[in-house]
């Protein structure tokens, strides 16, 4: 898998007699059939070329010299580098030998890389191909090609590989790492996407759903909302960016975790949200039994021009529920979310935002707690917690 290299001048041609770089006679002679042909050798010349070889050769890792003007790349990486800036070279009128036949053959994309975005229910497609040697790669095999891949050098066949810049080849891992591909086809969910697309500086285009996502998201990045004016408290700075932010998510139908440390007000930022968003309709807080006399406590002091209800009935809940409207917020407890009949009936709600306050106490998504938290309809899921990881990083996935 190591290649040997060596740089000489060959002042008569490829038959002639060959010198390192700025070394041996300056004047030569030599016969050729019934002519004697002379020749001076331009040092300078020689020492110039000779350091611009040099300077690229020394950019490649575990590449090792090997006597004068010569150099062993020792791997394969090593040898793929080492082939594609020899053909960079060549393209500078150096000529570059193989006395044994070229071992690799390394090809580039021949135009730029372009991404199509098309919507599926719940996730964005994506299709593209890149040209290389007249032979169109489709983007779910180049996709396959690059997971596990450290390397910019992508094996086509056993000796062609195809070289990526290392700004192509980091967007398109990172997309690898966050994309699924099923029956041929990659698909990547929203979020994903906008990170790993629009972030990454990829060039795309989409369809009509595409474009309305990235116009939303672009709006919502852009709002400096301001807290509403029915709150009852001015918001600390901290405070006030952690609401902007909630806001915003809001806008992009994103959910959110707020898990600021405990006594830093995550109640109060809440409340900011679902007072700012309340006439889009009816939401609901989920909260320990021990917390939720907390919550209504703090809404009628900070957020009063909302209608606090609390399922203590069990007589009432399924006409309460079913007579919900805009301004109102729903307190319940986890142990209520538990109990079958309350869990239907609060799933069959349209909520406008769900709150699960203290969220550790869904951690474990196979308990009948996450799974019935799983089955609220909301527009806008918000966790509040001040131990959003208690003992596993899994804990986050809920």
């Amino acid at each position: 898998e190591g290649l040997l290299l060596k740089v000489r001048v060959k002042p008569f041609g490829e038959k002639g007699p060959s010198f390192n770089p700025g070394r041996g006679r300056k004047t030569l002679t030599i016969n050729q059939g019934e002519r004697l042909i002379y020749t001076t050798r331009d040092f300078a010349r020689e020492k110039k070329l000779f350091s611009k070889v040099s300077a690229i050769i020394e950019e490649i890792e575990n590449i090792l010299p090997c006597g004068e003007a010569a150099w062993e790349a020792e791997d394969l990486e090593a040898s793929l580098e080492l082939v594609d800036k020899l053909s960079e070279l060549e393209k500078e009128n150096f000529v570059i030998l193989w006395p044994e036949g070229k071992p690799y053959n390394v090809v580039r994309p021949q135009q730029e890389i372009f991404v199509k975005i098309n919507t599926l229910k719940d996730w964005f497609e994506v299709e593209g191909n890149i040209l290389v040697d007249e032979e169109e790669i489709p983007f779910e095999k180049l996709i396959g090609l690059l997971r596990n891949k450290k390397s910019r050098f992508i094996p086509l066949d056993d000796k062609r590989f195809l070289a990526l810049k290392e700004n192509l080849k980091r967007s398109l891992v990172h997309l690898a790492t966050l994309a699924k591909i099923k029956e041929n086809r990659v698909r990547i969910h929203p979020l994903r996407a906008l990170v790993a697309l629009r972030e990454e500086g990829l060039p795309l285009s989409g369809d009509s759903s595409w474009a309305e996502f990235a116009q939303k998201i672009e709006k919502a990045l852009s709002l400096e909302p301001n807290p509403p004016k029915g709150l009852a408290e001015r918001l600390r700075p901290y405070q006030l960016e952690g609401f902007s932010w909630l806001r915003r998510l809001y806008e992009m139908g994103f959910g959110a975790c707020l898990a600021d440390d405990m006594g830093l007000g995550k109640t109060i930022q809440t409340l900011a949200l679902l007072l700012d968003r309340a006439q889009e309709g009816p939401s609901l807080v989920v909260a320990p039994a021990s917390v939720v006399s907390v919550w209504e406590e703090e809404s009628f002091r900070f957020a009063p021009g909302l209608e606090i209800i609390k399922l203590d009935n069990p007589s009432d809940r399924e006409k309460l529920l079913k007579n919900l409207g805009p301004g109102q917020l729903v307190l319940a407890s986890y142990g209520l979310l538990q109990q079958k009949k309350t869990s239907e009936l609060l799933a069959k709600v349209s909520w406008n935002i769900v709150v699960l306050d203290e969220a550790q106490h869904i951690k474990n998504y196979r308990t009948k707690r996450a799974m019935n938290a799983f089955k609220l309809n909301a527009r806008f899921r918000m966790a509040t917690t001040g131990t959003p990881i208690e003992n596993r990083l899994e804990e986050l996935w809920t």
